[in-house]
């Protein structure tokens, strides 16, 4: 009868690879956990910092087709927190499109805390 444990060098290699293997298991591992770990951190410090209105409205609303006039303008808060907004409707005149756009960004500073202001460019 032959025994399971061979003392030949195949089985050795064998198990010194498999060893090995589970050395980098181990070792991605804990990379795995330590990048969890900053992922978690840097949630808590994103969900830390007041909401801004800035995330709630798309940046870009224009309607998909044909030629109209459209406007630009620039979302600014207390904190300098900045972005560009680009309205336009087919059946809106700029100034249509001024004052719907500015409508909309009134309905939803409604619902949020702090002062914003809105920069016509």
């Amino acid at each position: 009868m032959q025994s399971v444990l061979r003392d030949d060098s195949n089985s050795m290699d064998a198990t010194n690879h498999l060893v090995s293997v589970a050395r980098k298991a181990q070792v991605l591992l804990q990379q795995q956990h330590e990048i969890e770990r900053q992922v978690d951190q840097r949630w808590e410090i994103t969900n830390a910092a007041p909401a801004w209105i800035g995330q709630q409205i798309s940046a870009v609303q224009i309607d998909s087709w044909g030629r109209f006039p459209f406007c630009l303008a620039r979302l600014v808060d207390q904190g300098n927190r900045q972005k560009l907004l680009v309205f336009g409707k087919n059946s809106c005149d700029e100034r249509q499109n001024f004052a719907a756009l500015e409508h909309e960004v009134r309905v939803i500073i409604c619902g949020c805390v702090g002062d914003m202001m809105v920069c016509w460019t």
